[in-house]
């Protein structure tokens, strides 16, 4: 009896956790995730929902919902607001467009950013060393730094969020710029570093909290339709 409780409890443990699957050592692991036409998540600020989904890949349009005029989806200086974002299957920028399908300018140095690299499992790692714009003092200084930015997941852990209560790997990127070994409070108010957390849900598909560099809410995530 006490066996059939433990097992019982195991496969609930499974069940609440909604990760994919384990690996051949038990590990608890994330796939890539697979979409359909009209899932939406909306967030603090923006609203995402898939529009095409061809083999692994998926174009969303994204936009910005909030009236907060420097809110944007990506690049610094003019923000962007609106855009069909070109994904493959590890949630990387592979082509930004207007609605009316032409390339946004802004987001050229987030084409090619790899946030995710599936399967996810705790311990696992990987990087990408990017040419990005920095704003250094505002909008009169703008120009591109070469950043090292190094992923790890840390841990699975309960987020809470509005849209409900998600089982999540907890995702730490730590961000340096080259030629930067100073790891102090003004470099990092300076845009030489910075570490910044995500949490992605296998449940949602998406990451459902993010933080920003000292550690308050970047995003989180308000409600969700998946189809």
């Amino acid at each position: 009896m006490r066996k059939n409780v433990l097992c019982f409890l195991i496969l609930m443990l499974y069940i609440g956790i909604g990760l994919s699957e384990a690996d051949d050592k038990g590990n608890l692991t994330a796939e890539a995730p697979t979409f359909k036409v009209g899932d939406t998540w909306v967030y603090d600020e923006s609203e995402t929902k898939a529009i095409e989904v061809t083999g692994d890949r998926v174009v969303f349009h994204r936009k910005i919902t909030s009236d907060r005029p420097s809110a944007s989806l990506c690049g610094v200086g003019k923000p962007v607001r609106e855009m069909r974002g070109e994904y493959d299957r590890n949630y990387t920028l592979v082509k930004a467009l207007t609605i009316s399908a032409q390339p946004i300018k802004e987001c050229d140095d987030a084409v090619g950013l790899k946030y995710y690299d599936f399967p996810l499992f705790v311990g696992k790692t990987w990087s990408f060393t990017a040419d990005m714009k920095t704003d250094h003092r505002g909008q009169t200084d703008v120009h591109l730094d070469n950043y090292v930015n190094n992923f790890t997941v840390e841990s699975i852990e309960n987020v809470t969020v509005p849209a409900g209560t998600f089982r999540c790997f907890k995702i730490r990127q730590a961000q340096q710029r080259r030629g930067c070994n100073l790891r102090t409070s003004s470099s990092r108010s300076s845009g030489n570093f910075y570490d910044r957390y995500s949490w992605y849900s296998p449940e949602a598909k998406r990451s459902v909290k993010t933080t920003n560099w000292d550690g308050s809410i970047s995003s989180q995530l308000s409600s969700m339709k998946l189809e």
